[in-house]
Parts: structure tokens; sequence; C-alpha cells
């Protein structure tokens, strides 16, 4: 990211090269924010609280025959192209 926005030979620079910066450095924002992502779902995955929580929270929804930790492994992509794996 500092290397974006490092402003060296801005009297080369016309409007390609402004719109090509934007460009790289709404990627790697989105890139960031998805790590930020991955990072918060794996806290709330590994967490107790939120596990107890969610049981408790979607107690109505559930089937009559729903055992409580059928615990699965899934895989979530994320726009930044994390991949994120949930237990």
């Amino acid at each position: 990211m500092k290397k974006l926005l490092d402003l060296t030979k801005i009297e080369e620079w016309d409007g390609r090269t402004v719109k090509e910066r934007e460009e790289k450095i709404r990627e790697a924002a989105l890139v960031l924010a998805d790590q930020c992502i991955a990072m918060l779902l794996h806290k709330l995955s590994q967490s107790e609280v939120a596990h107890e929580t969610a049981i408790n929270q979607t107690k109505g929804y559930w089937h009559p025959k729903t055992k409580r930790h059928s615990c699965r492994k899934r895989e979530i992509l994320t726009v930044g192209n994390v991949l994120v794996t949930l237990k």
C-alpha cells in the first residue's frame, strides 16, 4: 500500500496513471477488508460464547431431530479471494 501512495515522478503522471493507482488501492483495500472479515469469522468460529449464543438464538428454528453438536466444516470464499474455513 505504501508503494501505491508514493508520489515519485509526479511530473510524468497523467489521468491514466492516477486511475490505475486508484484501482490498485481499491483492490488492495478490498483484500485487506476481506482478511479482517476472515479473522473476525475465524474468531467467532472459535469462540465458545459465540457458539452458545448462536445455539440459544436459533433453538426455535431447529428441526425436532436436530442434534446440538452436529458441526460441519464450511469454507467461505470472500470477495478478496480469501478462503475461510469454519468449523
